[in-house]
């Protein structure tokens, strides 16, 4: 994937997490996002945009916390199913 691809898809990460953890500003690729408001409640919602928004699923035994802890663990686990 380019550069370009690769920062287009951080971006529309970036944008489903921001809404999901309801959170202004700019996230670091490994800042936690428990630290900035992701709960268990968030976390599925979000997986369930990410989803819809990528045309993907995401296995039962692939839904666990760490796969989803940042925006580089959330950028890994798209990218994999995407390319």
């Amino acid at each position: 994937m380019s550069y370009e691809k690769d920062e287009h898809l951080l971006h529309e990460i970036h944008t489903i997490v921001n809404k999901n953890i309801d959170y202004i500003g700019e996230l670091e690729l490994d800042e936690s996002l428990n630290s900035v408001g992701l709960n268990s409640l968030r976390l599925i919602a979000m997986i369930v945009d990410l989803e819809e928004k990528f045309d993907i699923e995401f296995a039962d035994e692939e839904m666990l916390y760490e796969n989803f802890s940042t925006m580089r663990t959330i950028f890994e686990q798209i990218k994999a199913k995407t390319t």
